[in-house]
């Protein structure tokens, strides 16, 4: 049986099976409407979706175009809901050939009889979302099979595709036909969503038994029908011709033969999947696709989530065009693969949505892997793309190109790797932003090329990037930056951005790169990175905020025959570096181009002495350098430790031009205002060429060299041309140039054209070196001393090679090796031959005890010596001085040494500073008198006279004053009979509260003023033995507290009495005094005169009786009133009175809260400054030291601003007393405040401000004036109540006993404000 049979016969055997025996949903053709432009299927019938399919394409194969004038395509419609495949087996080999796939095919609907073009669309809802749904058969089967042996499209539309667990479309080209058009596939509206582990769209190319395969098209070539493979091998001049270019390209020697296989990979694990057999294992397996690559696929406005691929992802596209527009994927992820695979393949992606695809396991899973293909995406998005270890786009093979258009990459992985000769990858006006990397650390961030391909990046953004490197060149490879832009990248790793490696190179052209922070990991980091011949250019580009712990462009090793590194119009700017350089050479015979570029405001930060010295500057040289040229450039605002604009260190060879550049406002914190070079010999090679001319150095700043350090002997040979030298400055030498040493071999010519003005240094205007020589400045010409007399100093001068004093100050000890000087002296006896100060020793009976090193500070450096001898002999002194740290012409000092005796008052004893005794006084010897004199009283013996106060045989102790046993005795008996009368006088006041007179002044009064004169009392207390901080504290608490309370108290008391007690009636007299409240004896007048200077000015109410009765308008009031004066007189009383009681209310309140808080204030004051300050020893009048309370010097503030507060009540006794004939305690108040003034606070503050007064007469007098201001308050206020009451009053309100049983009188008819009566204070 011939297969076409086989396959009939299958298919009618599949169908009856599923019919009879299968239980599955089942569909109609709506007969009822047969259209021959298009039919709808229902979801109910008798037939099986695949009968239903089958009767479509009958009609489909039928259909006429001319018939329907709306339709192309024939088109099947289908209602809403899920329409289910049946299951259907067959054996490959019915169907079709192939090497890849198992022999048993299992599959859902056939198109395999559809010979016209056929339209398949499903409802959407109202959101254009489909809701005909299309699910597979079951696990392990496909869902749609098709073999094309003609020109026909299919196209789908509205319809969802899901559930899926094979390939949901398998599509064989069985056998060829019109080459020049491939049948199209279209997907529109669809969405693909939950298909699992193998391809939605598997497409495969087919060779038959009686046809070659057209896109093989190789004679030995090609699969049986029982799909056994054959091997292929090209002819011989193809060999020949495939050899030669072979080797061409890689330099090697061929294979023998070319051998090529058919693919072997395995191609049942992608989700969306379209396939052809190629070519593998040849040198060059591309172009055998031969057909012109139009789209034969569309994939439009679709959707794809949720979908899990295999190893190609979801596409797998080989010899053929394809299209995909609008579509979305989200959330799709594979397992070895991601969106596309092309091969021989030209696909166009515009406007694509890919968002969270993930691919989780082996080695290729890119997004797009491009083998042989052109690739196009336009106007796309991709984000939050993750993978394991491979790119967004792979291109793996020769000849690749992909180009990208307006599209940006968010929170992706690794999105380009060009991996293959003559690749390349285009990517324009798109923004890379977020990018992360979770590969291997030998994979760069953003994109990597290697074997002569290229990546082209142009008017594209790349920020926010965090896992270095971002790019990677390796291979002959090329990476092409223009118009570009590359900020905001904070990363840790050792290189940075770009690693070039192995003859590759990168290029910068109209770029930006800004706003850096990287972080070395290691020992080393580089921002750009390069070796193995490779090359950088920088054009036309910016390069500034950077910060980077590391070199910013290191230059590992190089081509000697062309240059590494070329710059030109660019500018470095703000970059700050922690250890390395902006550019760095670290390779011999490097070579390099800086044209027409700036360096400006750029810091190498020196974080130690150490590093100061290597503190390299903008470009570092450390190795020979090839032939190179800094050509108009600007070095500006650059800081370092050394030669901030150049640094040219330990080299042998150097071919350098300097010439018509600027070297303005460097700072170098050690040497090289702005260049800095050292070298070996400069005269060893004559090849050496290190030219300068026409340069600017202005107003540079160093330590040493202003404009320039050099140390390169033999470089005297050349001369620097038309150069200005211009205000630069050094803090110590050589305000132009500094040479460390020999000076005639450094030193280079200058040409009559340059021009030196403004410079400055310490020490050498021009010229400085290190030092020199040193010369004794200051000195005894000769010494007569005695065993061990004071010191006698030396001063040491320090001068360089050009004789300038160097008058350098180390500050804070730094550099102390450099300026340390080494001292070493003998004492020979004056008639002995001198020899070398090394071999000579010192004579055996004089030591010599001085410094043996110091330091020069400010050009100079001073010692001393001391001499002991017990022999009076005359001798020589030797001093040999070297300079530690240079080469120095060493000084020798030779003075004569008289040794003498003992001077008168002084003999000589043992020491514990020399072998010898030495001189000393008979006493005070050691230490001296603390605080006195000496005084010699004979020939051995002398003794301390100290100074008043001071005691002890040193003068060294304090004579303390303290206070008698007696006197701390009676400051206690005294404060316990305070405390005792007042407990006293306090309970008997209580047990007697029912008494008028104890009501009438109030049982709470009473008791706070007894407290506080019980706080008061307490207070002496703490005066009875040497005060401490503690005691001060408590000392100064409880007779504040005391006071405030008795204070309060009485101002409660005088408040109310004046404010209660005002007349109704109140007249105004002339003077300004103010009449009594009640002038009569029984004390019944109700009216009151008050001056009309108190009306005007002392109540401030907003009445003013004055200006309303004189003012120049008065007349016209009495005019308009018709009533005279004293009329007018008595309406403006009664509103007076009202206005004059508010405004004594407000004047008693304002004043006594604003100095009441005063107090408070200084209160705590005082008490902080007890606490963290203490008490202080003063010495009192008579010379005797004490520590009292009142050695605080806040202390008389707060009893002055209790005085105050007491002065305030005084200034209402006037007012208060007025009332006396009728209230009787306001007399008692009177006396009480005016004797607490006199006797109490203002005695008080004359002993806390009597510090040096002897401390018995002040505490004496601060503790009878605590006691007695208390004791009167006690008894005014408290003990004449009590005296009362032991008389038999304080009953009623009339007294017929002597005034001191007199105490409140009530008013006949006392009338208030409202005209109610009152008992004033009492109410």
């Amino acid at each position: 049986m011939f297969h076409k049979h086989s396959v009939v016969f299958l298919l009618c055997l599949v169908i009856w099976i599923s019919i009879n025996i299968l239980q599955i949903s089942a569909y109609t053709m709506d007969t009822t409407t047969l259209d021959p432009c298009g039919n709808v299927i229902l979801k109910t019938g008798n037939n099986t979706l695949n009968i239903a399919f089958l009767e479509s394409i009958q009609l489909a194969n039928n259909f006429e175009a001319e018939l329907c004038s709306d339709n192309i395509y024939y088109q099947i419609k289908f209602e809403e809901g899920i329409y289910e495949m049946s299951g259907n087996i067959a054996y490959k080999r019915e169907l079709y050939s192939s090497y890849f796939e198992p022999s048993i095919t299992r599959f859902g609907v056939s198109l395999f009889e559809l010979r016209k073009s056929l339209e398949i669309i499903g409802k959407v809802n109202e959101n254009n979302e489909p809701v005909t749904v299309f699910e597979c058969p079951g696990i392990g089967y496909m869902g749609f099979i098709d073999v094309i042996h003609s020109n026909r499209n299919v196209t789908f539309k509205n319809i969802k595709f899901t559930k899926c667990y094979s390939h949901y479309f398998k599509i064989f080209h069985f056998r060829s036909f019109d080459d020049s058009t491939l049948p199209e596939y279209k997907f529109e509206n669809c969405i693909f969503e939950n298909n699992y582990d193998e391809s939605l769209f598997f497409y495969e190319y087919l060779a038959t038994e009686d046809r070659n395969n057209h896109v093989w098209n190789r004679e030995k070539c090609g699969y049986s029908i029982i799909g056994e493979k054959k091997d292929c091998f090209f002819s011989e001049n193809e060999r020949i011709e495939e050899n030669k270019e072979f080797n061409l390209q890689y330099g090697e020697k061929s294979y023998e033969y070319v051998h090529c296989l058919p693919s072997e990979s395995h191609h049942s694990e992608a989700a969306i999947m379209i396939t052809t057999p190629m070519y593998y294992n040849c040198h060059r397996n591309y172009g055998n696709c031969y057909i012109d690559m139009k789209p034969s696929l569309f994939v439009n406005n679709n959707l794809f989530e949720d979908n899990t691929g295999g190893e190609r992802g979801l596409f797998d596209l080989r010899c053929l065009g394809a299209e995909f527009s609008n579509n979305k994927y989200r959330n799709n992820w594979g397992i070895d693969g991601g969106l596309l695979y092309t091969f021989d393949t030209k696909v166009n992606i515009r406007n694509e949505k890919v968002k969270d695809q993930y691919s989780y396991w082996g080695n290729s899973n890119s997004l797009y892997q491009v083998l042989y293909s052109n690739l196009i995406i336009r106007d796309s998005n991709y984000e939050n793309i993750e993978s394991q270890t491979s790119s967004i786009v792979n291109i793996q093979t020769i000849n690749s190109m992909v180009y990208i258009y307006d599209t940006n990459f968010d929170n992706v992985i690794y999105p380009f790797e060009v991996s293959s000769s003559g690749a390349e990858l285009h990517c324009k006006n798109c923004v890379i932003k977020n990018v992360k990397r979770n590969l291997s650390k030998n994979k760069p961030t953003i994109a990597q090329t290697s074997g002569l391909s290229q990546i082209y990046l142009n008017d594209t953004d790349i920020y926010n990037i965090q896992t270095p490197p971002l790019f990677k060149a390796i291979e002959s490879s090329s990476i092409k930056f223009s118009s570009v832009s590359i900020h905001d990248v904070d990363a840790m790793e050792n290189i940075g951005l770009i690693s070039i490696v192995t003859s590759a190179s990168v290029v910068f052209n109209n770029s930006k790169i800004y706003n850096i922070r990287f972080n070395r990991v290691l020992d080393y980091a580089y921002l750009i990175s390069f070796l193995s011949s490779s090359s950088l250019s920088i054009k036309n580009t910016e390069i500034y905020d950077i910060d980077i712990d590391g070199d910013l462009i290191y230059i590992e090793s190089a081509d000697k025959n062309s240059n590494s590194l070329y710059i030109e119009n660019s500018k470095f700017k703000n970059i700050n570096i922690n250890t390395g350089s902006i550019i760095k050479i670290s390779t011999s015979q490097c070579k390099f181009q800086i044209k027409n570029s700036s360096f400006i405001d750029n810091v190498r930060s020196c974080n130690s002495y150490d590093d100061i010295t290597e503190c390299s500057g903008v470009i570092l040289v450390n190795t020979d350098l090839g032939e190179s040229t800094i050509d108009n450039c600007l070095f500006q605002n650059n800081t370092s430790g050394i030669g901030p604009a150049i640094t040219i260190k330990d080299i042998d060879h150097v071919e350098l031009n300097i010439q018509n550049s600027q070297f303005i406002k460097n700072n170098a914190q050690n040497q090289g205002g702005a260049l800095y070079i050292s070298g070996k010999d400069y005269l060893k090679d004559d090849s050496n060429s290190l030219k300068m001319r026409n340069l600017e150095f202005k107003e540079n700043h160093s330590n040493s060299g202003g404009a320039m350090y050099i140390d390169f002997p033999g470089y005297n040979k050349e001369t620097i041309e038309s150069t200005n030298f211009i205000n630069n400055v050094a803090d110590n030498g050589g305000g132009i140039f500094y040479f460390p040493s020999n000076i005639t071999l450094n030193q280079p010519n200058l040409d009559k054209a340059c021009i030196m003005n403004g410079n400055k240094a310490l020490f050498g205007t021009t010229y400085s070196s290190d030092p020199y020589k040193i010369v004794l400045k200051e000195g005894p010409s000769k010494i007569n001393s005695y065993s061990g007399e004071s010191a006698f100093s030396f001063t040491l001068e320090l001068q360089d090679e050009y004789g300038n004093i160097i008058s350098t100050n180390f500050e804070d000890g730094s550099f102390s090796l450099q300026n340390m000087i080494f001292i070493k002296a003998v004492v020979i006896n004056k008639d002995d031959e001198y020899e070398s100060i090394l071999k000579k020793g010192s004579a055996n009976d004089v030591e010599i005890i001085g410094e043996s090193f110091g330091y020069f500070q400010k050009g100079t450096c001073s010692f001393s010596m001391q001499f002991y001898s017990e022999n009076i002999n005359e001798y020589k002194l030797i001093m040999y001085v070297a300079l530690s740290a240079y080469k120095s012409d060493d000084l020798y000092i030779n003075i004569d040494l008289n040794m003498t005796t003992c001077p008168l008052g002084m003999y000589l004893k043992e020491n514990k500073v020399s072998r010898f005794k030495g001189c000393v006084l008979a006493a005070c010897e050691d230490d001296g008198c603390v605080n006195g004199i000496c005084e010699h009283i004979n020939e051995n013996e002398n003794q301390c006279k100290c100074d008043a106060g001071y005691i002890g045989s040193k003068c060294d102790m304090k004579e303390r004053y303290t206070l008698s046993k007696g006197f701390s005795i009676c400051n206690i008996i005294l404060s316990i009979i305070g405390i005792i009368i007042t407990v006293c006088m306090l309970i008997f006041i209580l047990v007697k509260r029912q008494k008028l007179i104890v009501r009438m002044s109030g049982v709470k009064h009473l008791i706070l003023i007894s407290l506080g004169c019980i706080m008061g009392f307490s207070s002496i207390i703490f005066d009875f033995r040497r005060p401490t901080k503690l005691s001060c504290i408590l000392r100064e608490t409880l007779i504040n507290i005391g006071s405030i309370m008795v204070y309060t108290i009485l101002y409660l008391k005088i408040y109310y009495f004046i404010i209660n007690n005002i007349p109704e009636n109140i007249s105004f007299s002339e003077s300004s005094s103010l009449k009594s409240y009640g002038e009569s004896k029984n004390g019944r007048e109700s009216s009151m005169k008050v001056s009309k200077f108190e009306m005007s000015m002392d109540v401030k109410s907003g009445f003013n009786y004055v200006t309303t009765v004189n003012n120049n308008n008065a007349n016209e009031l009495l005019n308009q009133t018709n009533q005279n004066k004293k009329e007018i007189e008595g309406i403006a009383n009664s509103i007076f009175r009202k206005q004059y009681v508010e405004g004594l209310k407000k004047n008693f309140h304002r004043i006594f809260s604003f100095i009441l808080i005063l107090f408070t204030l200084s209160y705590i004051v005082e008490i902080i400054l007890y606490l963290k300050i203490g008490l202080k020893d003063k010495q009192m009048s008579n010379y005797l030291w004490a520590e009292t309370c009142e050695s605080l010097d806040f202390l008389p503030i707060p009893y002055a601003v209790f005085l105050l507060l007491i002065i305030m009540l005084l200034s209402n006794v006037r007012k208060l007393w007025s009332l006396s004939s009728i209230f009787i305690e306001t007399k008692h108040i009177c006396y009480a405040i005016g004797i607490w003034v006199t006797t109490g606070t203002l005695i008080q503050l004359i002993c806390v401000s009597m510090i040096k007064q002897n401390p018995k007469v002040r505490i004496s007098m601060m503790t009878y004036s605590i006691f007695f201001s208390f004791f009167i308050i006690d008894f005014f206020l408290i003990g004449l109540k009590v005296i009362a009451i032991l008389k038999g009053g304080g009953d009623t309100c009339t007294y017929n006993n002597t005034k001191l049983t007199q105490f409140y009188n009530e008013p006949s008819s006392p009338y208030n404000n409202q005209g109610e009566t009152t008992n004033s204070y009492r109410q």
